[in-house]
């Protein structure tokens, strides 16, 4: 009889287990949105990324050479090379607006993604859809180098910087694009 009564006492958990869980509801199409707007979970944030990226001029100063756009920096192919660690790579070939902006000051806008305690990325779309996750590539995150942090940085601070753009054509281990001296301008 005790089997019996452990086979009806697992019944009754499963069954209170999957009743207790809702089916995964599509959200219906909302009015007005653009190709541009991530969705997360339901109880997550959205994020219109065009709000976001919209105004990029405005905060330019005299100190700023160019106000670069995600979009620009999208100008890059891949070409497979021999390495002698990882057999074969897929080394970043820049095209000429990007090379343009090497080491100039730029100004530039996204989301804050903390790699360790006192290092940081920072990423075109936020960490739910970010190049880690397989929503965009390596083009769209550069690694950050603050001249002087005061503050800690939280995931998915949007952010925008000032500092020096440097790009990555050698080490695989690397981001393909940097930000040094950078410096935070304003935090949304």
């Amino acid at each position: 009889m005790s089997n019996w009564i452990k086979l009806l006492a697992s019944f009754i958990f499963l069954t209170l287990v999957f009743s207790s869980h809702k089916p995964l509801e599509v959200a219906a199409e909302e009015p007005n949105m653009t190709s541009n707007v991530l969705h997360l979970t339901k109880n997550e944030v959205k994020y219109n990324l065009d709000e976001l990226y919209a105004g990029e001029e405005i905060l330019q100063d005299k100190d700023i050479e160019t106000v670069v756009t995600w979009n620009t920096l999208k100008n890059v192919r891949y070409e497979e090379r021999p390495d002698p660690i990882y057999r074969l790579v897929h080394k970043p070939i820049y095209g000429k607006t990007v090379r343009e902006l090497e080491d100039k000051t730029i100004q530039i806008k996204g989301f804050i993604i903390p790699i360790t305690s006192n290092t940081y990325a920072l990423s075109k779309n936020p960490f739910a859809a970010c190049f880690f996750c397989g929503q965009a590539g390596p083009e769209t995150v550069m690694g950050i180098q603050f001249r002087k942090l005061k503050e800690k940085l939280k995931t998915d601070m949007f952010v925008t910087l000032k500092g020096k753009f440097i790009l990555n054509y050698d080490n695989p281990d690397d981001w393909m694009y940097h930000i040094i001296d950078a410096e935070i301008i304003e935090i949304k």
